[in-house]
């Protein structure tokens, strides 16, 4: 699993029946929103993949939908596709939905351009704080630009990658979370190649420049140069550099 689920669960597993956590008092249950069954044991907690996108609870505490972050860093949301952000910023009521998918398409072309000094930038640039507020607990607790999640969450749990103390686990409503970390959220913007040499990451950048809602973030010329190389016998001209967006929250 990416981040620190694992170790999360873990030491709750390990701690179960005896450690009291915010608004949860004794921690009693541990269950998998993915199948709907307790976790018991350490082959029960390898069953929980947090990879999924569209479910926002990792794990249900005492029967409560719980969204797991690692402090120190983490991505509140990954691969934000531009073909959903009309309909998505419309569903969820931004104020200036058309606005606000202007500006994103402007930053993406600025630093294709070569315009801007990092890709990561500030959410204020786009948003209001109102309306990032209402993105972000969105995309934390209840959906993705898909829809709603069948498994959404109520609080978010914080913890280090190594968990040795409940001392360390931070267990928060959105409203908490969002007042403490508002300043450290940027919108960071990434870049793949079709044509790149990885197949996973061509493959991704295939399915993204073949949608016409998202050719306003792919472009024809070719910008850096992917890690992995480029793939042997795909045609130069055929190369295209594509963007998606990921909410990240720093250090």
């Amino acid at each position: 699993m990416p981040g620190n689920e694992s170790a999360v669960i873990k030491f709750l597993l390990a701690n179960l029946g005896t450690c009291d956590l915010p608004q949860l008092g004794n921690l009693t249950h541990i269950g998998n929103p993915g199948s709907n069954g307790s976790i018991e044991t350490v082959t029960d907690a390898a069953q929980v993949h947090s990879d999924n996108s569209s479910k926002k609870a990792d794990i249900y505490l005492n029967n409560r939908g719980i969204s797991i972050k690692q402090t120190g860093g983490n991505f509140s949301f990954n691969r934000i596709q531009r073909k959903y952000l009309p309909k998505f910023f419309e569903s969820i009521n931004l104020s200036r939905p058309v606005l606000s998918t202007f500006k994103l398409d402007n930053l993406v072309h600025e630093f294709h351009a070569g315009n801007l000094q990092s890709r990561n930038q500030p959410w204020d640039l786009v948003f209001d704080e109102n309306d990032f507020s209402q993105l972000l607990r969105y995309l934390m607790l209840i959906g993705s630009p898909k829809g709603p999640s069948s498994h959404p969450a109520e609080l978010i749990l914080t913890a280090p990658a190594i968990l040795s103390s409940v001392e360390q686990i931070a267990l928060q409503t959105f409203e908490k979370y969002f007042e403490s970390t508002k300043d450290k959220i940027s919108l960071s913007i990434r870049r793949q190649w079709v044509g790149q040499s990885s197949d996973s990451e061509h493959a991704r950048a295939l399915g993204i420049a073949s949608n016409f809602g998202n050719s306003p973030w792919v472009f024809e010329n070719v910008i850096g140069t992917p890690n992995s190389g480029w793939r042997e016998g795909w045609p130069v001209k055929d190369r295209k550099t594509v963007y998606f967006l990921m909410l990240e929250e720093r250090s």
